[in-house]
């Protein structure tokens, strides 16, 4: 069996279009979204993290920075990898960044269907239930202190 890699990646290369694919097909395309709902001005200004099997990206996750603060946002794992590690090694690849960088707290806009994911990997809900204003998908605001 291959070992599940997260690396960063370049805006605009030929990964980070292959994993707005992901983004989109994951996130957005049952909502009945156009395409174009997968750039965002974050993006120019983020990290970008890929999960790869073998040669094939089946997950992404991004890292905007604000001072002395992170968000992790666009979390998505191809359906058939979901429920295997792919979304937690993309997290703790991107809490180490963020240590790296001297962040001292990570943010995190949960689904409400994710939110025991997070808190295993050490978040903490914090404020109200809110819809997103995008989709109007429920979301919590998540924190992690690094």
């Amino acid at each position: 069996m291959k070992e599940i890699k997260t690396s960063f990646i370049k805006l605009n290369s030929d990964e980070f279009e292959e994993s707005r694919e992901i983004r989109y097909n994951e996130l957005f395309k049952d909502k009945n979204l156009p395409k174009s709902i997968t750039a965002d001005d974050l993006d120019n200004t983020s990290i970008h993290c890929i999960a790869k099997y073998g040669e094939q990206i089946i997950g992404y996750g991004r890292l905007s920075i604000d001072g002395d603060k992170g968000k992790i946002s666009q979390m998505a794992v191809k359906k058939e990898y979901q429920k295997k590690g792919v979304g937690k090694k993309i997290v703790l690849t991107i809490i180490k960044k963020a240590k790296e960088l001297k962040i001292t707290h990570l943010y995190v806009a949960a689904r409400i269907y994710v939110i025991g994911f997070y808190k295993k990997l050490g978040f903490r809900e914090i404020g109200k239930i809110f819809p997103s204003k995008i989709t109007q998908i429920p979301h919590k605001t998540m924190i992690m202190d690094l």
